[in-house]
């Protein structure tokens, strides 16, 4: 990504294709194909005709008025909907497939342009590429190709932030979660198309547009889907659980989705004043199925500060009808701070692959974006055994499919599949389980016994590697200490998450090792105790 930026991608071409058809078509008629144009031609005349009739005979403008509406709406009526897709699939030699990538971004405050006088979105252009075996994808952006989507038209002094593209009647289009506008993007502008407002459409704010997608000939644009809140959780109202369904004429629908939303986050046990963030919807017609991937989620109130590490590793897959949902771990790469911000199904892998990205914030401000290629189904192996699983099966399959991530530490398909559960055979950890009657506690006071421990004291950085003076550790709480030597027994996590900062900086061989190391959630400490004494705290 040129600068940080939250992204929306679509697999498409920039040319939009003029729609086809007749209307013989359209009204599910036999016969001869009459085109358009010959409609339009004929009505043309006989508006004409009326008009001479009307002026000449008559002498009542008011009726030439209504007679030429009249016209429009009919031929607005009659033109059909553009079903064509917009993008062009390349086939090359080596089995792989490609397509052009187009994708758009939310600049937050920096969307503003230096004078003060636009808001803009930086609009990125690659290309796509799928292995044959659809195992591997990658996309290659050509920078040189990078360039603006701007306007002029604000609310509160923010636009242009970008959150979605999706195609719909031949045209593409983009969403701004600052002023509810959908545009349309031809020849490198965005035209305002239409702007939907928030809520049941009473109100004056426009929508905070997040996500769109096409069912049918239909548009269906929707916000955060969670309940509007102070950045402390105080509840507010529930305008953004409402959603925008759109004909390619510009009608508006309002729906009230809350019991959709409802549904969809308590498919990973989430209640409210838990809460589910969207950005990343869409429906399948390959599946019947809609398909959520939500931005962030919590068991917890809201809090603006605590959202930005609340990201989630979850696909929620729903019927047609917007009753059932069932919930699937994805892409567990531990990383909290990383949110689906928006996907498209990858053509030619019947809605099998997606494309999606990540975004990443900091202070309420883009960070960073990260595409991934994701498999929507994995359950390959159910489909060719024939096998059919419960939905209790299948929650207690993802249970252990996150137990084991989380106590190996990566995704499994980076562990080793021979050597995964090795501890069991090492001689430290061998041997039956056994639990404290009493609890960890008097083991942690015994090993603490004579030994200096500060509470409260969140270590800051540490300096080290002078020879003049002592290493020093500085703690956020303002405290400091020096010493000659300075043992640091923390969490592996600690260290890669750099919440210790080293100055000058650990060595360069020291931080690749603790960058590639695996580390589980889970903190181990090996104690020997001779369990053949008749008194012991052991059970």
């Amino acid at each position: 990504m040129a600068g940080p930026s939250r992204s929306s991608p679509s697999t498409s071409k920039q040319k939009r294709t003029k729609p086809t058809g007749c209307i013989e078509k359209l009204l599910n008629r036999q016969g001869n194909c009459v085109g358009f144009l010959d409609i339009l031609i004929t009505a043309l005349a006989a508006s004409l005709a009326s008009y001479f009739l009307f002026t000449h005979l008559y002498r009542d403008s008011s009726i030439v008025v209504r007679a030429l509406t009249i016209f429009f709406v009919l031929i607005s009526i009659l033109q059909p909907y553009n079903s064509t897709q917009l993008y062009i699939t390349r086939h090359l030699a080596d089995g792989s497939s490609e397509w052009e990538i187009f994708v758009v971004t939310d600049l937050d405050h920096d969307s503003k342009t230096a004078d003060g006088k636009k808001w803009q979105s930086l609009a990125k252009r690659g290309t796509l590429k799928l292995a044959k075996d659809q195992k591997k994808a990658e996309v290659k952006w050509r920078d040189a190709e990078d360039f603006y989507l701007s306007t002029n038209i604000a609310a509160g002094g923010r636009a242009m932030e970008l959150s979605d593209l999706a195609a719909f009647d031949g045209r593409l289009l983009t969403c701004d979660d600052r002023t509810g506008l959908i545009f349309w993007v031809e020849n490198k502008q965005a035209i305002p198309w239409l702007i939907v407002n928030d809520g049941p459409g009473n109100v004056i704010k426009g929508l905070k547009a997040e996500w769109m997608t096409v069912k049918g000939e239909e548009l269906f644009v929707g916000g955060l889907g969670k309940e509007w809140t102070t950045t402390s959780g105080e509840y507010v109202n529930d305008h953004p659980m409402w959603i925008k369904k759109v004909n390619a004429k510009g009608a508006v629908t309002h729906i009230n989705w809350k019991d959709v939303f409802v549904r969809v986050r308590a498919a990973i046990g989430i209640q409210y004043p838990g809460y589910m963030i969207h950005e990343a919807v869409q429906w399948s017609d390959v599946h019947g199925k809609w398909f959520f991937l939500p931005r962030r989620a919590s068991n917890d109130t809201y809090s603006e500060e605590a959202d930005e590490t609340r990201g989630t590793n979850y696909m929620v897959v729903g019927n047609e009808e917007l009753t059932q949902f069932n919930a699937v771990r994805i892409d567990t790469d531990g990383n909290t701070r990383k949110g689906y911000s928006a996907f498209q199904f990858i053509p030619g892998t019947k809605d099998s692959l997606i494309v999606a990205l990540k975004s990443e914030e900091k202070d309420g401000k883009p960070v960073a974006s990260y595409i991934k290629q994701l498999q929507t189904v994995h359950t390959e192996l159910l489909k060719k055994s024939g096998v059919k699983w419960t939905d209790a099966e299948e929650r207690v399959f993802q249970w252990q499919i996150g137990n084991l991530e989380f106590a190996c530490g990566a995704k499994l398909d980076q562990v080793s599949w021979r050597n995964w559960d090795q501890n069991e055979s090492v001689a430290l950890f061998a041997g039956a389980h056994a639990l404290l009657t009493d609890g960890s506690g008097e083991i942690i006071k015994k090993l603490s016994e004579g030994t200096d421990i500060r509470a409260s004291h969140v270590v800051d950085r540490i300096e080290w590697g002078s020879e003049r003076a002592k290493a020093a550790v500085y703690c956020k709480n303002g405290k400091k200490y020096q010493a000659d030597k300075i043992l640091i027994a923390v969490p592996l996590a600690v260290l890669q998450k750099e919440h210790i900062k080293f100055r000058p900086p650990l060595p360069e061989r020291k931080r690749d090792a603790i960058s590639k190391i695996g580390t589980g959630l889970i903190e181990k400490v090996g104690i020997s105790v001779n369990l053949k004494r008749k008194k012991t705290a052991f059970r």
